[in-house]
């Protein structure tokens, strides 16, 4: 397996801190940065355009294809209250029909034909901007044993609010989301995700053997999986829990996520590299 090694810097907004001490400290750190990246040949560019890819398929596909999302415990398949327009709803990653809508946008893009300005062959299976809520059977069954799942309200089926603001307390993540995080650690749908980025590949190498898919390593499936093999056709962009510089205990959970990562296969982007920028 050849590695991807990525460096993606983060521009923050000027006005917000994101856990640094202080905006003189945070361009100091940039300054160092920028001379690490100089030092380790960080200079090559590579188009990895990529990022939350179903922000438009509720308004595409909510009335024609409701199977295409996630299953909410109420039993709707329907967009959290409060998310008006479907951007931050999730997928029922089991589901192949939704493979082949994938693949049949990705063929028909014109970023990925050869030639194009900002060409971009490889096919975009990263979810909205919320953690995995799907609970149909097909979904769960894709799941890795863990007991963590008996134990959580939203899993169990006991009542839970169903709402865009406070979605992230299905996972432990630190972005300052609006309505908190999750207390402890939330199930990991890890392995239901590797499942779901092995299957879009091979429905794209079906039109094109060399296809790659990228995927994110993200929220309640942030952990590595723990029984799927992850095709080397996949490459997997992890995304921390938090912003550098990393704080709240979460620092000691990344190393065990990367290096479980790097087990189960992926051509992934470099993680350690990444958490060093703070972001994916």
């Amino acid at each position: 397996m050849t590695a991807l090694y990525c460096w993606r810097q983060i521009i923050q907004n000027p006005g917000g801190l994101r856990g640094w001490q202080s905006a003189e400290t945070r361009e100091r750190y940039q300054a160092e940065e920028r001379k690490f990246l100089i030092r380790h040949r960080f200079g090559g560019v590579g188009n990895w355009n990529y990022g939350h890819a179903f922000s438009r398929y509720w308004q595409r596909f909510g009335k024609t294809h409701p199977e295409f999302f996630s299953l909410l415990p109420d039993g709707r398949r329907a967009p959290l209250d409060g998310d008006k327009d479907g951007q931050y709803i999730t997928m029922c990653v089991s589901n192949p029909d939704l493979w082949k809508q994938i693949i049949r946008d990705w063929k028909n893009d014109p970023l990925t034909r050869p030639g194009h300005r900002a060409y971009r062959p490889h096919v975009v299976a990263c979810e909205n901007d919320t953690p995995g809520m799907c609970t149909c059977p097909n979904c769960r069954a894709w799941d890795a044993p863990d007991s963590r799942f008996a134990a959580s309200d939203y899993w169990s089926g006991r009542p839970y609010p169903l709402q865009r603001r406070g979605r992230f307390r299905l996972a432990r993540a630190d972005w300052g989301e609006d309505g908190g995080t999750a207390v402890g650690y939330p199930p990991s749908l890890s392995d239901r995700y590797a499942k779901f980025y092995n299957a879009v590949l091979q429905e794209a190498r079906k039109s094109n053997p060399k296809a790659r898919v990228v995927g994110y390593a993200y929220a309640n499936y942030v952990e590595g999986p723990t029984a799927t093999k992850v095709d080397p056709g996949v490459v997997i962009s992890f995304v921390p829990l938090a912003f550098f510089p990393v704080h709240g205990g979460i620092e000691s959970d990344i190393p065990d996520s990367v290096e479980t990562l790097a087990r189960r296969g992926g051509a992934g982007s470099d993680p350690a590299s990444q958490l060093h920028a703070g972001g994916e």
